[in-house]
């Protein structure tokens, strides 16, 4: 069985009606499917995520969960060098990011439409909704709406679809144990592995971890 990315959702903006803090970490719990080839494939995917706007970068540790086949790997992006590592049993792959800054896909563009402010639990916690509907190349159009925290931009959950002629993908996201700052900078360290024997890939542009821009990583025949 072979994991890949079929996710990427990338933002061009010049403007933003808000941005997460400069640093933070937080759990990530994915649940979705995606519909190929006349197949259903539902995954289920938990991350730790750090993402660090100062230095332009984010790790991931993931575990991915497909038709009772778990994988769990590491995945790093370089946005300085514009390249993502994944390293997953002993292996590394280096594989292209979009260009533009981490900001691209970890604010909220201008343009995207606000649902309005509501509150999460027993009146407790104010977040902002909002909406985007994109196109892209090949015919791949992404619908997604994302709940932040009204006052620290933080995300708190996220619904999307992606169609492409090849494939229908939906998803759920929901973030957790949000913490400011960067607890140990080694996550961010790149394995000696990737450093002495890998290439850059010449495969499609990586998807960006973030807010917006999630890891989707799953099994596919």
């Amino acid at each position: 069985m072979k994991f890949l990315f079929v996710l990427c959702l990338v933002v061009y903006a010049t403007a933003y009606k808000c941005c997460p803090p400069k640093q933070w970490e937080s759990l990530l719990f994915q649940d979705g499917g995606v519909y190929t080839a006349g197949q259903l494939i539902m995954f289920h995917i938990s991350s730790t995520v750090h993402s660090d706007f100062k230095q332009q970068r984010v790790a991931a540790e993931q575990t991915v969960t497909q038709a009772g086949v778990t994988v769990d790997m590491k995945i790093i992006q370089d946005f300085a060098e514009h390249i993502q590592y994944v390293i997953q049993d002993g292996h590394c792959s280096k594989t292209p990011l979009p260009p533009g800054p981490m900001e691209d896909t970890g604010c909220i563009p201008d343009d995207a439409k606000s649902l309005g402010n509501f509150k999460y639990g027993l009146d407790t916690l104010d977040a902002a909704i909002y909406q985007l509907d994109l196109d892209y190349p090949g015919n791949a159009t992404v619908s997604t709406t994302i709940s932040m925290t009204a006052k620290e931009c933080m995300p708190i959950g996220q619904n999307m679809i992606q169609k492409t002629p090849d494939l229908t993908l939906m998803v759920s996201v929901a973030y957790l144990n949000a913490s400011l700052g960067i607890k140990d900078p080694t996550v961010f360290d790149i394995p000696k592995i990737c450093l002495q024997h890998t290439k850059i890939s010449s495969s499609p542009t990586s998807p960006r971890l973030g807010s917006i821009g999630l890891p989707m990583s799953m099994g596919l025949p």
